[in-house]
């Protein structure tokens, strides 16, 4: 039993490690309505614009106005970073971080062929991401995210501290019989 307990005790410890990223990178040619890669879902909203990848990259032919795409995992993620290319200065793009249907954060840019990095876009269920204007050559690329951390229930702590408690009550039974 006491063995049992020590081999599993590093496994409860340690279960809670980093979660790795993943990227986007559009290696497939689409024109679709839905987009997905890695885990992650990207939508067109209210029948705006289709998410086009080709060439390695999502890219945008909005010929003005405004499209909105919707970016989820089915779980909580953090959106980490994106690389952009976009040669008409003043069209801005702006990302919304959103969790259970509230607008969390938000994030709006006019830079053009630069890395973005989300640095508070983190627990989210959502991100929407709409781009304004004449994006004719607007790209997107290297899409990067992780699915958010989870706490450690309590119940895990309250376990680990039973079963040390049971090694302790098994280590104190065997005293007594020794000694009787």
């Amino acid at each position: 039993m006491k063995k049992f307990i020590l081999c599993m005790l590093p496994i409860i410890v340690y279960s809670s490690g980093a979660n790795a990223s993943s990227t986007l990178t559009f290696s497939t040619t689409t024109n679709t309505p839905t987009y997905l890669e890695a885990g992650m879902t990207i939508s067109s909203v209210g029948g705006g614009e289709n998410v086009k990848t080709n060439s390695g990259s999502w890219y945008s032919d909005l010929k003005g106005g405004s499209s909105t795409w919707e970016l989820t995992t089915g779980s909580n993620f953090d959106l980490l970073s994106i690389d952009t290319l976009h040669y008409d200065s003043g069209e801005s793009s702006t990302w919304k971080g959103w969790l259970g249907g509230i607008e969390v954060i938000s994030q709006t840019t006019n830079a053009a062929n630069s890395s973005w990095t989300f640095s508070s876009f983190v627990n989210l269920d959502k991100v929407t991401l709409t781009v304004d204007g004449f994006w004719t050559d607007g790209r997107f690329d290297n899409l990067e995210f992780q699915p958010s951390a989870v706490p450690l229930p309590a119940a895990v702590w309250l376990m680990g501290s039973g079963l040390l408690g049971l090694m302790g009550y098994s280590r104190k039974n065997k005293g007594q019989s020794l000694a009787a």
